[in-house]
């Protein structure tokens, strides 16, 4: 299986986690470099915290999650996720897309 499929498999599993996008909301999708992965994210709004967006993130591994990011500026404030992924992962996957 070459790169672009696992990508393109990558899309639609971070749109299955997503649950649907409506047509409002625009979401943005890229590579992450170095990883063989994929985040997809729409932003949902701001709170007092910072912008608020949702993430799917998937990995050519056939690691997948969903996640909630606060970021403010380019800095983490807060992130949750329904996945399955341990807590270190998933702390580099918020700090990497705020930094962005």
């Amino acid at each position: 299986m070459n790169i672009k499929t696992l990508l393109l498999s990558s899309v639609v599993g971070i749109t299955s986690i997503f649950g649907g996008v409506s047509e409002a909301q625009a979401m943005t999708c890229f590579n992450v470099p170095n990883v063989n992965a994929r985040i997809c994210n729409s932003y949902e709004g701001s709170n007092s915290y910072g912008d608020v967006y949702r993430l799917g993130f998937a990995s050519n591994t056939g690691a997948k999650t969903g996640m909630t990011v606060t970021c403010r500026g380019s800095h983490v404030v807060d992130w949750n996720s329904n996945g399955n992924m341990n807590y270190s992962y998933l702390n580099t996957v918020a700090n990497y897309f705020c930094s962005i």
